[in-house]
């Protein structure tokens, strides 16, 4: 087995959801203790390791290698997130993992920068080559998914003119600048209505969609389940008795439970629109999911109408304005998290903007559009904006072929850049359908990475 394969498989054996990361940073500083690098810690759990230049290259300038260690962890089988071990398998040629995310978003960049700097796991020698190169900041931050916190919190100084980071998706692009976001959390208690005696209930459960990444996979032709499931209910004559849609507040939902009340004299009808519905959503994409209706007596006898909770019927679900240059999104909001039991409603959005102005006004559109609910909890972050660096022409270099672009994803690079001359650009290997369970990893694209990483650190340093 290739050392990086032998190393990422080796960070799947523990949980790394986000907001939990003691187990994988007591992990990776377990594998800095066996191979002697000296590292720090700070209190938002980010490490920063110290590699010393090789000897020819003691002048050179320090160079920052940055990963994230947490992960967005979902499952199609109820798996705790925190106790979960991840259960890797080759598929062809692609590395996934069974019923769950991968995580190598961002663990894949993670094992990468390990591998070229260490010679032992576990007590057994890898296959390490020396090379040449300056001095070397590993940089592994804690709890990225969810807010950026540990790249917003980091305490502990870095010293390098330069940066790498790792979490870029598409094997060789070389990312230059991301978006800023907003998320937000709603909730609200609705008014409760009396369900007529004439009335049965309808499940409608809806699974196997792709989801995936709320920044990157928007343009990929995907059901949004949210979109569906309230144009659905827009369209019934119905009480909605509960709603379960999404699992992360970054990832776009794959499955949704739904249960509503219909006249029995409306069933066929209300069928009929359920069905009809989902067939044009999945019509003319590769998203087929599936959905299953259950038709059950009426055991509640109140619910509420679709009019209490039209504005996440009204909202928009999407990219709103693409990047030219770059064509790329620039401008989006998305509904990932809906959940509705009794009369009590959450739900949570994650907008994106290329530009600080785009966050100003998608943060004013929702706020005036959701005025009557509560705002529970709000996160934003900056954008990261491109620019030329010595560093991108040095990754070029290695790259030969290569695109440089933006991302419509919220990266740690735009904190970590912030008030500093650091040179930064993203890199990584190539990433399918993170945020879901159907992320891939590409083999020998992944083992492809590793090498050109190592080319560019060796370039760095000349």
């Amino acid at each position: 087995m290739d050392t990086v394969l032998q190393i990422f498989r080796k960070l799947c054996t523990v949980p790394h959801p986000t907001f939990y990361q003691i187990p994988m940073k007591n992990l990776i500083i377990s594998i800095l203790e066996e191979n002697k690098i000296s590292y720090v810690t700070d209190e938002a759990h980010n490490i920063v390791g110290y590699i010393p230049a090789t000897k020819n290259c003691i002048q050179s300038k320090t160079l920052c290698l940055q990963a994230h260690y947490d992960m967005v962890f979902v499952s199609d089988n109820n798996q705790d997130a925190k106790t979960a071990q991840i259960i890797t398998r080759i598929d062809g040629e692609y590395l996934k993992a069974t019923h769950t995310s991968l995580g190598a978003d961002n663990c894949a960049g993670l094992a990468s920068i390990l591998s070229l700097f260490i010679s032992k796991l576990d007590g057994q020698e890898l296959n390490c080559i020396p090379f040449e190169h300056g001095p070397i900041e590993l940089l592994f931050t804690a709890d990225e998914e969810i807010g950026l916190t540990g790249a917003k919190n980091l305490t502990i100084p870095l010293k390098s003119s330069a940066m790498i980071n790792t979490d870029c998706e598409d094997f060789h692009n070389i990312i230059v600048g991301s978006a800023g976001g907003d998320m937000k959390r709603y909730i609200k208690t609705l008014q409760l209505e009396q369900i007529p005696d004439d009335f049965c209930k309808l499940k409608i459960i809806y699974s196997d969609f792709k989801g995936g990444h709320t920044g990157f996979d928007l343009c990929k032709n995907r059901v949004n389940l949210g979109k569906l499931i309230f144009r659905t209910l827009y369209l019934l004559d119905c009480f909605i008795l509960k709603l379960d849609i999404g699992q992360q507040i970054n990832a776009m939902p794959f499955k949704a439970d739904v249960e509503i009340a219909v006249k029995k004299q409306d069933l066929q009808a209300a069928q009929e629109i359920i069905k009809n519905t989902y067939q044009l959503f999945t019509q003319f994409v590769n998203d087929k999911g599936s959905i299953c209706v259950i038709t059950e007596k009426l055991d509640i006898t109140q619910g509420i109408l679709y009019e209490s909770i039209k504005e996440l019927g009204i909202c928009e679900q999407e990219a709103l304005m693409m990047y030219q240059e770059y064509e790329v999104p620039c401008l989006s909001t998305f509904l990932t998290i809906v959940q509705l039991t009794g009369s009590n409603l959450s739900f949570s959005l994650f907008s994106r903007s290329n530009s600080n102005l785009g966050i100003q006004f998608m943060q004013q559109t929702l706020g005036k559009l959701f005025n009557s609910y509560k705002l529970e909890m709000q996160q934003d972050h900056m954008c990261w904006e491109p620019k030329q660096s010595s560093l991108l022409e040095t990754v070029k270099k290695v790259y030969k072929e290569y695109k440089v672009t933006i991302v419509h994803a919220c990266y740690e690079t735009s904190y970590l850049v912030r008030n500093t001359d650091l040179e930064a650009v993203s890199i990584g290997p190539e990433i399918h359908n993170p945020h879901s369970v159907n992320e891939e990893l590409h083999i020998e694209k992944f083992i492809l990475f590793t090498q050109d990483l190592k080319n560019v650190v060796e370039m760095f340093a000349k």
